[in-house]
């Protein structure tokens, strides 16, 4: 039969039934520099397997299969494959495979993916052609980089980057670098939240 859910990849499903259309709303989250299969060095004497089941762990924790995850970039190298599939959430990679091993690792997951049983994956695991993703809904902008300027800054709109792990508030900035949380996923609508609610105490 007619699979009544369809992804509209912005955080929720959409419910198609005789009876009545709803909308499931889905939470965003944000993460980057994960490195699956690369500890980082401040978790060093565990091994990579052990390391891999503790993101996939505190990822779930907080991310349901209704929920949309943004990967900003670094997420991993060697054989991802089998620690996505263990992720919740419909899973959205940047395009920021820079380094060869992240691009064969990519590549490989493809691969994978296109020669799966599992129809269902090409719909959970999404690569974007961009390397800057305007979500307008949220009014925020994600980046692998942090960004000097972007359309709706002066209006505070926010940038949620990787790589390093500097939060810069008076340039809008906010990093998402896993190890700065705790390996957790960023909950976007929750930071822009928390912001709105600091400034206007102050």
């Amino acid at each position: 039969s007619e699979n009544k859910f369809m992804s509209n990849h912005s955080g929720g499903l959409l419910c198609k039934s005789p009876l009545k259309i709803f909308f499931i709303l889905g939470k965003t989250f944000v993460i980057s520099d994960t490195w699956f299969n690369r500890p980082y060095d401040k978790h060093y004497g565990k091994n990579h397997l052990d390391y891999n089941k503790e993101i996939i762990s505190k990822w779930n924790s907080v991310v349901s299969e209704d929920d949309t995850v943004y990967v900003l970039g670094g997420f991993g190298i060697g054989d991802i494959y089998d620690s996505v599939f263990q992720l919740n959430g419909e899973i959205i990679f940047l395009n920021t495979f820079f380094s060869d091993d992240e691009i064969e690792s990519k590549n490989n997951l493809i691969n994978f993916i296109n020669k799966s049983i599992n129809k269902s994956l090409k719909d959970k695991i999404i690569f974007s052609q961009n390397q800057v993703e305007i979500l307008k809904d949220k009014d925020v902008v994600l980046s692998y980089f942090p960004l000097l300027d972007w359309y709706g800054k002066k209006n505070e709109s926010l940038c949620f980057h990787g790589m390093n792990e500097d939060t810069n508030m008076n340039n809008n900035n906010v990093c998402c670098n896993a190890y700065n949380w705790d390996f957790i996923p960023v909950n976007i609508e929750e930071v822009i939240s928390n912001i709105k609610k600091f400034k206007s105490m102050i």
